[in-house]
Protein backbone atom coordinates (compact mmCIF):
# COMPACT_ATOMS: atom_id res chain seq x y z
CA UNK A 1 0.00 0.00 0.00
CA UNK A 2 1.30 3.46 -0.84
CA UNK A 3 0.23 7.07 -1.09
CA UNK A 4 3.31 7.88 -3.16
CA UNK A 5 5.52 8.85 -0.25
CA UNK A 6 4.96 6.10 2.33
CA UNK A 7 5.13 2.41 1.39
CA UNK A 8 3.96 -0.58 3.45
CA UNK A 9 3.98 -4.29 2.67
CA UNK A 10 1.38 -6.65 4.16
CA UNK A 11 0.99 -10.41 3.98
CA UNK A 12 -2.10 -12.21 5.23
CA UNK A 13 -3.29 -8.98 6.83
CA UNK A 14 -0.13 -8.35 8.86
CA UNK A 15 2.85 -6.01 8.25
CA UNK A 16 5.69 -7.87 6.55
CA UNK A 17 8.28 -5.09 6.33
CA UNK A 18 9.16 -1.86 8.07
CA UNK A 19 7.37 1.16 6.51
CA UNK A 20 9.49 2.97 3.92
CA UNK A 21 9.14 6.76 3.66
CA UNK A 22 10.47 8.86 0.77
CA UNK A 23 12.15 12.17 1.64
CA UNK A 24 12.86 15.48 -0.07
CA UNK A 25 9.31 16.79 -0.50
CA UNK A 26 6.00 17.37 1.32
CA UNK A 27 4.90 14.15 3.05
CA UNK A 28 1.38 14.53 1.73
CA UNK A 29 2.38 14.94 -1.90
CA UNK A 30 4.45 12.80 -4.26
CA UNK A 31 6.77 14.59 -6.65
CA UNK A 32 10.01 14.51 -8.62
CA UNK A 33 12.03 15.91 -5.71
CA UNK A 34 11.40 12.84 -3.56
CA UNK A 35 14.15 10.27 -3.09
CA UNK A 36 13.89 6.67 -1.88
CA UNK A 37 15.96 5.22 0.97
CA UNK A 38 18.02 2.08 0.41
CA UNK A 39 15.37 -0.03 2.17
CA UNK A 40 12.93 0.68 -0.68
CA UNK A 41 14.76 -1.71 -3.01
CA UNK A 42 14.59 -4.44 -0.37
CA UNK A 43 10.85 -3.87 0.11
CA UNK A 44 10.15 -4.02 -3.64
CA UNK A 45 12.34 -7.12 -4.03
CA UNK A 46 10.49 -8.82 -1.20
CA UNK A 47 7.17 -7.93 -2.79
CA UNK A 48 8.07 -9.06 -6.32
CA UNK A 49 9.89 -12.17 -5.14
CA UNK A 50 6.88 -13.59 -3.32
CA UNK A 51 6.19 -17.26 -3.85
CA UNK A 52 3.33 -19.19 -2.20
CA UNK A 53 4.27 -21.90 0.28
CA UNK A 54 2.94 -25.45 -0.22
CA UNK A 55 -0.59 -25.88 1.17
CA UNK A 56 -1.01 -29.20 2.96
CA UNK A 57 -4.07 -28.82 5.20
CA UNK A 58 -7.69 -27.74 4.91
CA UNK A 59 -7.09 -24.89 7.38
CA UNK A 60 -4.15 -23.51 5.39
CA UNK A 61 -6.10 -23.89 2.14
CA UNK A 62 -9.09 -21.96 3.46
CA UNK A 63 -6.92 -19.20 4.94
CA UNK A 64 -5.15 -18.84 1.59
CA UNK A 65 -8.04 -18.85 -0.87
CA UNK A 66 -10.95 -17.26 1.05
CA UNK A 67 -9.46 -13.72 1.22
CA UNK A 68 -8.42 -13.89 -2.44
CA UNK A 69 -11.90 -15.03 -3.46
CA UNK A 70 -13.36 -12.16 -1.45
CA UNK A 71 -10.95 -9.75 -3.16
CA UNK A 72 -11.92 -11.12 -6.58
CA UNK A 73 -15.60 -10.63 -5.73
CA UNK A 74 -14.88 -7.00 -4.84
CA UNK A 75 -12.94 -6.43 -8.06
CA UNK A 76 -15.83 -7.80 -10.12
CA UNK A 77 -18.25 -5.44 -8.36
CA UNK A 78 -15.89 -2.51 -9.01
CA UNK A 79 -15.62 -3.50 -12.65
CA UNK A 80 -19.39 -3.75 -13.04
CA UNK A 81 -19.77 -0.28 -11.54
CA UNK A 82 -17.10 1.05 -13.90
CA UNK A 83 -18.81 -0.54 -16.91
CA UNK A 84 -22.19 0.86 -15.88
CA UNK A 85 -20.61 4.30 -15.67
CA UNK A 86 -19.01 3.84 -19.09
CA UNK A 87 -22.33 2.82 -20.65
CA UNK A 88 -23.94 5.84 -19.05
CA UNK A 89 -21.39 7.95 -20.91
CA UNK A 90 -22.26 6.35 -24.22
CA UNK A 91 -20.03 3.26 -24.42
CA UNK A 92 -21.63 0.23 -26.10
CA UNK A 93 -22.82 -2.75 -24.07
CA UNK A 94 -20.93 -5.10 -26.39
CA UNK A 95 -17.60 -3.65 -25.25
CA UNK A 96 -18.28 -4.27 -21.54
CA UNK A 97 -17.10 -7.85 -20.74
CA UNK A 98 -18.56 -8.22 -17.26
CA UNK A 99 -21.89 -6.71 -18.26
CA UNK A 100 -22.18 -9.46 -20.89
CA UNK A 101 -21.11 -12.19 -18.46
CA UNK A 102 -23.62 -11.03 -15.86
CA UNK A 103 -26.39 -10.96 -18.48
CA UNK A 104 -25.57 -14.53 -19.56
CA UNK A 105 -25.45 -15.61 -15.90
CA UNK A 106 -28.97 -14.33 -15.37
CA UNK A 107 -30.28 -15.73 -18.65
CA UNK A 108 -28.86 -19.23 -18.15
CA UNK A 109 -28.69 -19.78 -14.38
CA UNK A 110 -30.15 -17.24 -11.96
CA UNK A 111 -32.72 -14.85 -13.49
CA UNK A 112 -33.08 -12.80 -10.29
CA UNK A 113 -29.35 -12.41 -9.56
CA UNK A 114 -28.26 -8.83 -8.89
CA UNK A 115 -24.71 -7.61 -9.46
CA UNK A 116 -23.59 -8.65 -5.97
CA UNK A 117 -24.95 -12.18 -6.45
CA UNK A 118 -23.25 -12.46 -9.83
CA UNK A 119 -19.92 -11.22 -8.42
CA UNK A 120 -20.13 -13.76 -5.62
CA UNK A 121 -20.99 -16.61 -8.00
CA UNK A 122 -18.21 -15.57 -10.38
CA UNK A 123 -15.56 -15.51 -7.65
CA UNK A 124 -16.60 -18.83 -6.12
CA UNK A 125 -16.89 -20.59 -9.47
CA UNK A 126 -13.42 -19.52 -10.61
CA UNK A 127 -11.85 -20.47 -7.26
CA UNK A 128 -13.39 -23.92 -7.10
CA UNK A 129 -12.81 -24.66 -10.79
CA UNK A 130 -9.10 -24.01 -10.21
CA UNK A 131 -9.16 -26.08 -7.03
CA UNK A 132 -10.92 -28.92 -8.84
CA UNK A 133 -8.16 -28.82 -11.46
CA UNK A 134 -5.54 -29.20 -8.73
CA UNK A 135 -7.37 -32.17 -7.20
CA UNK A 136 -7.16 -33.73 -10.67
CA UNK A 137 -3.37 -33.09 -10.68
CA UNK A 138 -3.52 -30.52 -13.49
CA UNK A 139 -0.11 -28.85 -13.75
CA UNK A 140 -0.50 -25.05 -13.83
CA UNK A 141 3.14 -24.24 -14.70
CA UNK A 142 3.37 -22.08 -17.81
CA UNK A 143 -0.33 -22.48 -18.60
CA UNK A 144 -2.97 -19.83 -19.11
CA UNK A 145 -6.39 -20.03 -17.48
CA UNK A 146 -7.77 -21.07 -20.87
CA UNK A 147 -5.25 -23.96 -21.03
CA UNK A 148 -6.19 -25.04 -17.50
CA UNK A 149 -9.84 -24.98 -18.56
CA UNK A 150 -9.04 -27.22 -21.53
CA UNK A 151 -7.33 -29.79 -19.31
CA UNK A 152 -10.12 -29.65 -16.74
CA UNK A 153 -12.79 -30.02 -19.45
CA UNK A 154 -11.39 -33.39 -20.50
CA UNK A 155 -13.10 -34.85 -17.43
CA UNK A 156 -15.30 -32.04 -16.08
CA UNK A 157 -16.64 -30.32 -19.18
CA UNK A 158 -19.00 -27.96 -17.33
CA UNK A 159 -16.39 -26.58 -14.92
CA UNK A 160 -13.69 -26.42 -17.59
CA UNK A 161 -15.89 -24.42 -19.94
CA UNK A 162 -17.14 -22.23 -17.07
CA UNK A 163 -13.56 -21.33 -16.15
CA UNK A 164 -12.82 -20.34 -19.74
CA UNK A 165 -16.04 -18.39 -20.28
CA UNK A 166 -15.60 -16.45 -17.03
CA UNK A 167 -11.91 -15.62 -17.44
CA UNK A 168 -11.10 -15.41 -21.17
CA UNK A 169 -12.41 -11.84 -21.64
CA UNK A 170 -10.66 -10.42 -18.54
CA UNK A 171 -7.70 -12.63 -17.55
CA UNK A 172 -5.06 -10.13 -18.66
CA UNK A 173 -6.60 -7.28 -16.64
CA UNK A 174 -7.27 -8.98 -13.30
CA UNK A 175 -4.20 -9.31 -11.09
CA UNK A 176 -6.20 -11.25 -8.49
CA UNK A 177 -6.81 -14.05 -11.00
CA UNK A 178 -3.05 -14.46 -11.43
CA UNK A 179 -2.40 -14.48 -7.68
CA UNK A 180 -5.27 -16.91 -7.04
CA UNK A 181 -3.91 -19.27 -9.69
CA UNK A 182 -0.40 -19.15 -8.19
CA UNK A 183 -1.72 -19.84 -4.69
CA UNK A 184 -3.90 -22.78 -5.78
CA UNK A 185 -0.98 -24.15 -7.78
CA UNK A 186 0.75 -24.65 -4.41
CA UNK A 187 -2.07 -26.90 -3.12
CA UNK A 188 -0.82 -30.40 -2.31
CA UNK A 189 -4.17 -32.19 -2.50
CA UNK A 190 -2.89 -35.75 -1.90
CA UNK A 191 -1.39 -34.63 1.44
CA UNK A 192 -4.58 -32.77 2.38
CA UNK A 193 -6.69 -35.82 1.57
CA UNK A 194 -4.35 -38.16 3.46
CA UNK A 195 -4.83 -36.04 6.58
CA UNK A 196 -8.62 -35.86 6.27
CA UNK A 197 -10.26 -38.51 4.11
CA UNK A 198 -13.54 -36.59 3.79
CA UNK A 199 -11.79 -33.30 3.03
CA UNK A 200 -14.31 -32.48 0.32
CA UNK A 201 -17.15 -32.53 2.83
CA UNK A 202 -15.47 -30.15 5.27
CA UNK A 203 -13.91 -27.81 2.76
CA UNK A 204 -16.86 -25.72 1.64
CA UNK A 205 -18.33 -24.98 5.07
CA UNK A 206 -14.90 -23.99 6.39
CA UNK A 207 -14.29 -21.88 3.29
CA UNK A 208 -17.63 -20.09 3.54
CA UNK A 209 -17.13 -19.31 7.24
CA UNK A 210 -13.85 -17.55 6.37
CA UNK A 211 -15.04 -16.03 3.09
CA UNK A 212 -18.43 -14.68 4.20
CA UNK A 213 -19.84 -16.03 7.45
CA UNK A 214 -23.08 -14.06 7.06
CA UNK A 215 -23.64 -15.75 3.68
CA UNK A 216 -23.01 -19.12 5.35
CA UNK A 217 -25.75 -18.37 7.91
CA UNK A 218 -28.19 -17.09 5.28
CA UNK A 219 -27.67 -20.11 3.04
CA UNK A 220 -27.75 -22.62 5.92
CA UNK A 221 -24.41 -24.10 4.89
CA UNK A 222 -23.56 -26.43 7.77
CA UNK A 223 -21.68 -29.70 7.61
CA UNK A 224 -23.59 -32.82 8.68
CA UNK A 225 -21.14 -35.33 10.23
CA UNK A 226 -20.66 -38.38 8.01
CA UNK A 227 -21.69 -40.79 10.76
CA UNK A 228 -25.06 -38.97 11.03
CA UNK A 229 -25.57 -39.01 7.25
CA UNK A 230 -24.83 -42.74 7.01
CA UNK A 231 -27.17 -43.51 9.95
CA UNK A 232 -30.03 -41.55 8.38
CA UNK A 233 -29.52 -43.22 5.01
CA UNK A 234 -29.47 -46.67 6.68
CA UNK A 235 -32.71 -45.95 8.58
CA UNK A 236 -34.51 -44.76 5.43
CA UNK A 237 -33.24 -47.78 3.51
CA UNK A 238 -34.71 -50.04 6.19
CA UNK A 239 -37.98 -48.08 6.15
CA UNK A 240 -38.24 -48.53 2.38
CA UNK A 241 -37.92 -52.29 2.81
CA UNK A 242 -40.69 -52.26 5.43
CA UNK A 243 -42.86 -50.40 2.89
CA UNK A 244 -42.46 -53.23 0.37
CA UNK A 245 -39.36 -52.13 -1.59
CA UNK A 246 -37.12 -55.11 -0.85
CA UNK A 247 -34.10 -53.51 -2.55
CA UNK A 248 -34.38 -50.33 -0.48
CA UNK A 249 -32.74 -47.41 -2.28
CA UNK A 250 -31.78 -49.86 -5.03
CA UNK A 251 -35.41 -50.38 -6.05
CA UNK A 252 -36.25 -48.96 -9.51
CA UNK A 253 -39.42 -47.52 -7.91
CA UNK A 254 -37.43 -45.28 -5.52
CA UNK A 255 -36.31 -41.77 -6.49
CA UNK A 256 -34.10 -39.71 -4.20
CA UNK A 257 -34.24 -35.90 -4.12
CA UNK A 258 -31.98 -33.70 -1.99
CA UNK A 259 -33.25 -30.09 -2.17
CA UNK A 260 -30.13 -28.61 -0.54
CA UNK A 261 -27.38 -31.05 -1.39
CA UNK A 262 -24.26 -29.04 -0.54
CA UNK A 263 -21.33 -31.22 -1.50
CA UNK A 264 -23.60 -34.23 -2.09
CA UNK A 265 -22.92 -36.14 1.12
CA UNK A 266 -26.36 -37.75 1.33
CA UNK A 267 -26.51 -38.73 -2.34
CA UNK A 268 -23.02 -40.20 -2.14
CA UNK A 269 -23.99 -42.23 0.93
CA UNK A 270 -27.07 -43.55 -0.89
CA UNK A 271 -24.95 -44.67 -3.86
CA UNK A 272 -22.37 -46.33 -1.62
CA UNK A 273 -25.13 -48.23 0.18
CA UNK A 274 -26.67 -49.37 -3.13
CA UNK A 275 -23.27 -50.52 -4.40
CA UNK A 276 -22.51 -52.43 -1.20
CA UNK A 277 -25.92 -54.14 -1.25
CA UNK A 278 -25.50 -55.19 -4.90
CA UNK A 279 -22.00 -56.55 -4.21
CA UNK A 280 -23.25 -58.52 -1.21
CA UNK A 281 -26.15 -60.03 -3.17
CA UNK A 282 -24.54 -60.73 -6.56
CA UNK A 283 -20.80 -60.24 -6.18
CA UNK A 284 -18.47 -57.25 -6.60
CA UNK A 285 -19.07 -57.04 -10.34
CA UNK A 286 -22.72 -56.11 -9.79
CA UNK A 287 -21.97 -52.91 -7.87
CA UNK A 288 -21.03 -50.73 -10.84
CA UNK A 289 -24.19 -51.32 -12.87
CA UNK A 290 -26.41 -50.99 -9.79
CA UNK A 291 -24.87 -47.61 -8.95
CA UNK A 292 -25.08 -46.42 -12.58
CA UNK A 293 -28.75 -47.37 -12.72
CA UNK A 294 -29.51 -45.69 -9.38
CA UNK A 295 -27.72 -42.48 -10.40
CA UNK A 296 -30.46 -41.88 -12.97
CA UNK A 297 -32.94 -41.69 -10.09
CA UNK A 298 -30.96 -39.25 -7.94
CA UNK A 299 -31.55 -35.49 -8.04
CA UNK A 300 -29.74 -32.79 -6.15
CA UNK A 301 -30.30 -29.02 -5.97
CA UNK A 302 -27.81 -26.45 -4.67
CA UNK A 303 -27.85 -22.65 -5.07
CA UNK A 304 -24.26 -22.03 -3.94
CA UNK A 305 -21.69 -22.27 -6.75
CA UNK A 306 -18.78 -23.53 -4.62
CA UNK A 307 -20.19 -26.96 -3.68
Amino acid sequence: YTNGTEWRLYRDGSPDFEPVVFSGGPLDKAGRDLSAPASFEALVSRFLGWSPVPITSIGALVRAIAPLTRLLRGEVLDQLASENQAMGSGASKASQPFHGLAADWRALLFPSADDATFADGYAQTVTFALLLARTRKVDFAGKSLHDIGDMLASRYSLMGKALQLLTDPVAKDFVTLNVLTRVIEAVDWPRIKSRKGDAYLHLYEDFLEEYDNELRKQSGTYYTPRVVVDSMVRLVDEALKLLGHDEGFGSPMVTVIDPAMGTGTYLESVLLRIGAAAAAADGPGAASSAVADAARRLYGFEIQMGP
